[in-house]
């Protein structure tokens, strides 16, 4: 049974305040030298990539509200498929610009009144 479009989107959200949260606390330099924290990175980043993959084919009303769905699931895609290609210049960069507003987006569209909240 797939996962209702709420679980994907908590998953989402728990895996972006995870990156913000460590990120906030350390700068480029510690994160260049935690292995560590580079593997929990790419790993919470596959995790939402994974999850707007499974909106994009369960759920295409929800991914549509997206738009930067196809960039999460073509990052995870390189993660997952290309991972000796990844930079983690690139990772950090993801994680200090670009998932703040997709977080935000992410927190909208969960708590919008059609998902029961």
């Amino acid at each position: 049974m797939p996962r209702d479009a709420r679980a994907h989107l908590t998953s989402m959200l728990d895996s972006c305040d995870y990156v913000l949260h460590e990120a906030a606390a350390i700068d480029l330099e510690a994160f260049l030298k935690n292995e560590t924290l580079r593997r929990a990175f790419r790993y919470s980043f596959a995790t939402i990539g994974e999850s707007m993959s499974q909106l994009r084919q369960q759920y295409p009303d929800v991914y549509a509200l997206f738009d930067v769905g196809h960039k999460v699931v073509d990052f995870r895609h390189l993660l997952i498929h290309h991972y000796w290609d990844t930079d983690d210049l690139e990772v950090w960069s993801i994680a200090k610009h670009s998932l703040p507003p997709l977080r935000e987006r992410i927190f909208t569209v969960l708590h919008d009144p059609r998902f029961g909240n």
